[in-house]
């Protein structure tokens, strides 16, 4: 016996939006200070629901040596969605003379999950930690009294 039934489907839109990365620098660092914070980032999605909270953000790129780590501000009382990139040991500008430039990832919890990418430039600061050095220990020149 055949019979009809009505539905309706709605469709709902998820996860159209990727992570947006928002990068506060700090002060360039000065080599071997004792920098804590280089940079503040927000990381924001605009979708809604789970598909607009943030999984992760990490350094993926730039960083070879483990000198930088993000950390999350609410570990530390801070907003949601802020997190820092935190200086882990003393950088020379001597070893790193073109800086560092990190490439940050933000994922978020979505279905698929999204994810973007933000470069970020390190720049250290020179401190004049090296005395000059010179090939001879007296060096002699002759000025005619005309010179200007």
């Amino acid at each position: 016996m055949p019979s009809t039934a009505k539905i309706t489907i709605r469709v709902q839109q998820v996860n159209l939006n990727s992570p947006e990365i928002y990068v506060h620098h700090l002060p360039d660092i000065v080599e071997h200070s004792n920098a804590d914070i280089y940079a503040i980032v927000r990381v924001i999605d605009r979708d809604k629901g789970i598909h607009g909270e943030i999984q992760s953000l990490e350094i993926v790129d730039g960083d070879p040596d483990g000198h930088f780590r993000i950390r999350s501000a609410e570990e530390t009382g801070g907003k949601s969605g802020e997190y820092n990139i935190e200086v882990l040991h003393l950088l020379d500008r001597e070893i790193a003379p073109q800086g560092y430039n990190l490439t940050l990832r933000a994922t978020d919890k979505g279905v698929p999950s999204r994810q973007t990418y933000k470069s970020v430039p390190v720049h250290l600061a020179d401190l004049n930690d090296n005395a000059p050095v010179f090939d001879r220990e007296i060096y002699e020149v002759e000025v005619p009294e005309t010179a200007p």
